[in-house]
């Protein structure tokens, strides 16, 4: 038996294939996944690909000219935006939901902050696009990862927000969430008491 899931690509102590169950959602969701992220054995967008109706994962890290990303833009224009902070963001509450200006698909940004900010440089066509970022009040639950702050949310805790918030969807967001807490019990379960008191949050 091979050590890692076909479906969801990690170690069988970690797959999420027995907890993940489809949702579904109104807003679709294109996750651009920088490469290094695709092996890490707590990588969480794999997370929403199992759990969602509509997620698409395009890996790569310059998406200036990506045929795959260009599609999608088409596909929706007019109708989509991109999780993302930067000066001209507006809270994720403000997303339109009225039929003319809804948004129909959000694109999110998969990598360690400083490699997702190289990716945003880079993707122009991005910047031309509704941009919006989460409460600064939200904290993530990414105890196995160091994060620039606590407001730091992994992938999925991201994209349920997203859902929780723009399209009131709580049971989607629901089952993001305890699937990726799954996750980080079992990975936590594994090191010493001594060490994850140390070094971990708990």
């Amino acid at each position: 038996m091979s050590r890692y899931c076909e479906q969801c690509g990690k170690t069988q102590y970690l797959c999420i294939c027995q907890q993940s169950v489809r949702q579904t959602h109104r807003i679709k969701i294109i996750i651009l996944q920088h490469p290094d992220e695709v092996k890490r054995p707590l990588s969480t967008a794999i997370i929403a690909k199992q759990n969602l109706q509509f997620c698409d994962i395009l890996v790569g890290e310059d998406f200036s000219s990506d045929p795959r990303l260009n599609r999608r833009l088409e596909q929706y224009k007019g109708k989509i935006g991109v999780l993302f902070p930067t000066e001209d963001s507006g809270l994720i509450e403000t997303v339109p939901r009225s039929a003319k200006t809804a948004i129909d698909a959000m694109i999110i940004i998969d990598g360690t902050w400083r490699k997702a900010y190289k990716m945003w440089q880079l993707a122009q066509a991005l910047h031309v696009l509704p941009q919006f970022h989460l409460p600064e009040s939200l904290k993530g639950n990414y105890r196995l990862r160091k994060a620039p702050s606590d407001n730091a949310l992994s992938t999925v805790e991201s994209i349920a927000a997203l859902l929780a918030i723009a399209e009131d969807n709580q049971q989607a967001s629901e089952q993001l969430h305890n699937v990726f807490d799954h996750m980080i019990e079992r990975q936590m379960a594994r090191i010493p008491d001594e060490v994850r008191a140390r070094n971990y949050r708990t």
